[in-house]
């Protein structure tokens, strides 16, 4: 793995959503997208968060949205990264929350340690009066943060991959 690409920020703040937004995105690159490995993260408690590996172009691409901290005790965030780190991918995107005295940041500091890969530390587009997806925000009619953040974002993979 050569990069981990983490979006970080406060709980709610949609960083999952985002990173949903650009697994739907990577699905319509125009790069030729050979496979896909998708499925529903396991978690004790229902969830959205997804965990994905593609292969796009032949470049493997993980995403892991699931970025909060486990009340389980089972550790879900480091063995969600591991996991997709031991499949050998190229870019793996995640989510961590950063709030004082959760380990996520941790765990990606130390995928990054094991598997020699550089981190680029980044958050989505997020406004708190509005969030990411208000559709009767006003912000929202003109403009879709996640789709904007997506796009953003599969610039910055191209350019990972080809550079």
């Amino acid at each position: 793995m050569k990069t981990i690409i983490a979006v970080v920020g406060n709980k709610d703040s949609g960083k999952s959503a985002a990173l949903i937004t650009l697994y739907e995105r990577l699905k319509r690159c125009p790069l030729k997208m050979e496979s896909v490995e998708f499925k529903k993260t396991d978690q004790p408690e229902p969830s959205e968060d997804i965990e994905a590996l593609i292969n796009l172009g032949g470049h493997l691409i993980g995403i892991v949205s699931m970025g909060d901290p486990d009340n389980t005790g089972t550790d879900i965030h480091s063995t969600l990264l591991s996991r997709m780190a031991t499949k050998k991918c190229e870019i793996l995107i995640c989510t961590a929350r950063t709030e004082k005295g959760n380990k996520m940041l941790d765990h990606i500091n130390t995928i990054a340690t094991q598997y020699k890969s550089n981190i680029i530390w980044t958050s989505n587009l997020y406004t708190q009066e509005f969030g990411t997806n208000n559709n009767d925000g006003w912000l929202n009619k003109k403009i879709n943060l996640n789709e904007v953040f997506a796009d953003n974002m599969l610039n910055l993979i191209t350019y990972l991959i080809f550079k």
